[in-house]
């Protein structure tokens, strides 16, 4: 059984984990289930309660995981709006290759799901602006 790391959201604003990992995650609880129901001693079988909370602890994980990510969605949202905002502006971002100013032309969500602006012919990481002018 393989089993998916997770990321924190608070150091790199991710979603934590992915619908994907979700799903197999789900999987790999019924997978652990069947095989729990499959070999339990016929004298001592599980009794309904464990198997209502087992599936009760199942529904209350992939709840917490969809409210995850809607909340990953929303601050990605809540980024842009903010990023958007700086359209027009004059800004200036520290980057690992030096200092970036300019007039931002455009907002967007990367694939990596960080919020980048069009600072002249350069993109810069939202979190990366040190300066706003008008």
């Amino acid at each position: 059984m393989r089993i998916e790391g997770t990321r924190s959201t608070a150091s790199d604003g991710g979603g934590g984990v992915s619908a994907s990992a979700a799903k197999e995650l789900s999987k790999d609880f019924m997978r652990l289930l069947v095989t729990q129901l499959q070999h339990q001693d016929p004298l001592q079988p599980m009794q309904d309660r464990e198997l209502i909370a087992q599936l009760t602890q199942l529904s209350s994980l992939e709840s917490l995981q969809k409210i995850e990510e809607l909340t990953a969605r929303g601050h990605s949202l809540s980024q842009l709006s903010q990023a958007a905002g700086l359209i027009g502006k004059v800004v200036t971002a520290t980057t690992a290759e030096g200092s970036v100013s300019g007039e931002v032309s455009a907002a967007m969500v990367g694939v990596d799901d960080q919020v980048y602006l069009a600072v002249g012919e350069e993109m810069v990481l939202l979190s990366d602006v040190a300066l706003v002018t008008a």
